[in-house]
């Protein structure tokens, strides 16, 4: 059976085709600040720079100031397996890696484009998160970490890994990945970026520290990333607001605040936004609970954590990790609401967690919300 992962359709046909037009004459590179070089043509990434063509000069600019390249030209299956995602069929665009890559490690063939073997492995890693397999990533940050040494993709499949293992419970695992990352950072004297994401990987790895320790350690790192890694400072940011909603003292005040910064933040990525909004969600969920206890109307405020969940389960479906927990706890803000509507949507979205997700909690935790 295919996994297939819904997409939203925002622009008409014709917008699509100005849009693809624009973008179509060269590659795009982002950086960490939010700034985009256009009109490039990526020539290799290596470890420490990636290196393109611009108006018939060659340039570098350093790999860890890189944060997402947009192709234009692909090697055909990579090209294939890319769109195969965007359609939402996860299991074709795997297979499509799958033979590429396998392809090149087996000698079947010469690489013209430097960068596509690694950027070919990285993508499996990605997919492979994206439905929630963390053995999964972990095989294939292990085959991009043997096979693409020079890769610029090195440094996060071991952050990948490390998160897998760690939302495995193999903390210790997650552990020594870090230190493997420590490593290499030492040994290819990598530079600051990747120091941060490897000491923001190790505290959310660590069970030693919790609370209020946790979270003076990533207020420290995400000053420490300030404008010149925003993504690493909002991750490390999603990790503070989420230290006020965990233990016995909860600020979901002061959570609320955290998560609605980032939240606005244009420089926040994916992941980053569906664990604010997740964050944020609950707050909300919170919020309309201490109303329901006070005997006052607390509808509203149940509606506003079902459309803040919902933002996750709609406009992020690949980040798993929010996806499960966001579509239970919008069930649950439906049955307080309590009409025949939302209850009959509280049961769609349970049933929806205990296909999509039967092996996690939130799962075990719609099934009894069914009565199962």
């Amino acid at each position: 059976m295919k996994i297939l992962i819904p997409t939203l359709h925002f622009f008409t046909t014709a917008a699509l085709t100005l849009a693809f037009a624009a973008g179509s004459r060269a590659d795009t590179i982002t950086l960490a600040d939010g700034k985009t070089l256009d009109n490039v043509t990526v020539v290799n990434e290596t470890l420490k720079e990636v290196s393109f063509k611009q108006e018939g000069k060659t340039k570098t600019v350093p790999s860890e100031t890189v944060t997402s390249v947009e192709y234009v030209k692909k090697p055909k299956l990579v090209d294939q397996a890319d769109s195969a995602a965007k359609d939402g069929d996860i299991n074709g665009a795997m297979d499509s890696f799958e033979t590429y890559v396998s392809g090149l490690i087996e000698g079947k063939g010469k690489e013209p484009m430097l960068w596509a073997p690694g950027y070919a492995m990285q993508r499996l890693i990605e997919l492979s998160a994206s439905v929630g397999d963390t053995e999964g990533v972990v095989v294939a940050a292990d085959r991009l970490i043997k096979n693409a040494p020079e890769s610029r993709y090195l440094p996060a499949a071991y952050l990948s890994k490390a998160t897998a293992l760690a939302d495995s419970k193999k903390n210790k695992e997650a552990l020594t990945a870090i230190a493997d990352l420590r490593s290499l950072i030492n040994t290819k004297e990598l530079g600051q970026r990747w120091k941060l994401e490897a000491d923001l990987a190790e505290v959310l790895a660590d069970t030693s520290l919790a609370g209020s320790k946790r979270r003076a350690r990533v207020i420290e790192i995400s000053g420490l990333a300030g404008k010149d890694y925003p993504m690493v400072a909002n991750r490390a940011r999603v990790a503070e607001g989420e230290s006020y909603t965990e233990g016995e003292t909860k600020d979901f005040t002061k959570a609320k605040a955290v998560f609605q910064q980032i939240t606005a933040d244009p420089k926040a990525d994916k992941p980053t936004l569906a664990g604010a909004y997740t964050g944020l969600g609950d707050c909300l969920f919170a919020q309309a609970l201490d109303l329901q206890k006070a005997n006052k109307d607390a509808n509203e405020a149940f509606k506003s954590a079902v459309d803040t969940y919902m933002k996750v389960v709609v406009l992020y479906p690949e980040q798993v990790r929010y996806r499960a927990k966001s579509m239970f706890l919008a069930g649950r803000a439906f049955e307080f609401i309590g009409d025949d509507v939302s209850k009959a949507r509280a049961r769609q979205l349970y049933r929806s967690v205990i296909r999509e997700f039967k092996e996690s909690s939130w799962a075990e935790d719609a099934k009894k919300q069914m009565g199962g």
